[in-house]
């Protein structure tokens, strides 16, 4: 299924090593990374039966994995 929100935030960074995020001292997640993440993360949720136009609702501390799940809902 295509998503043009998905695709025009996340296509161009699916071999982009670069930092996208730093969290500690050594410890760097790349845009290639953080997009690898966010892909699974998606295929979690749809194996789980989270069906396009569905809503999800987190509470959370802000995390990578936050902003991951939120990449994933995209």
């Amino acid at each position: 299924m295509l998503n043009h929100l998905s695709d025009s935030l996340f296509s161009h960074h699916r071999n982009n090593s670069d930092v996208f995020v730093e969290q500690a001292p050594r410890k760097t997640t790349s845009y290639a990374d953080f997009v690898r993440l966010s892909s699974k993360m998606a295929n979690v949720l749809v194996k789980n039966g989270l069906k396009p136009n569905d809503r999800v609702a987190v509470q959370a501390e802000k995390s990578l994995e936050v902003l991951t799940l939120y990449a994933a809902t995209i």
